[in-house]
């Protein structure tokens, strides 16, 4: 007497993400976190330097701005930084109205024009030691910007391809065309 038997095997997996909880573990450790690091303390110092400097007349509204630039920099990259560090804008930006590539190519952009400006001017009218250093600063914070600058335009161009990709693959499937 023969018997037939059927034996089922049950395979369970079960896969943790690296990037769940709070923090998103896998930027933390990129590169991209830790220039915006960089960014924000040689803000910071440069903000400090040029608080501390001496008041030179020549050089009151050209302070003022370089004031405004380093503070302004230093907040916005910070802000940036948690946003990404804490995954806020996929939990709070969920819809795609926000082209975040084109948003901080846009971002660097604008802030190495002024950070740029800032510096250059401040250099040719700098009076003492520690507005020279504020200058020394603001040109490794700008070199800073550059970097991430240089990252934003790369992620913008490769969400560029992968957009014309998308919109051509859906027309082909629209029209029938596979």
């Amino acid at each position: 007497m023969e018997r037939n038997q059927t034996v089922i095997t049950t395979t369970t997996t079960t896969t943790t993400e690296e990037n769940s909880g709070i923090m998103d573990r896998a930027y933390y450790r990129g590169i991209p976190a830790v220039t915006k690091a960089f960014e924000a303390i040689l803000s910071l110092i440069a903000f400090i330097l040029i608080m501390v400097a001496p008041s030179c007349v020549k050089t009151s509204i050209t302070a003022g701005y370089f004031k405004f630039v380093t503070i302004t920099a230093f907040i916005l990259v910070c802000i940036v930084w948690l946003l990404f560090l804490c995954k806020l804008q996929r939990r709070i930006f969920r819809c795609t109205c926000i082209n975040w590539p084109f948003l901080m190519f846009a971002f660097y952009g604008i802030i190495c024009v002024f950070y740029f400006f800032g510096d250059l001017i401040l250099a040719v009218q700098a009076c003492n030691g520690v507005e020279k250093a504020s200058v020394a600063f603001g040109f490794l914070a700008l070199f800073a910007f550059l970097f991430d600058f240089g990252f934003s335009v790369r992620d913008y161009i490769m969400a560029r391809r992968g957009l014309n990709k998308a919109i051509r693959e859906t027309t082909n499937v629209a029209e029938g065309k596979y």
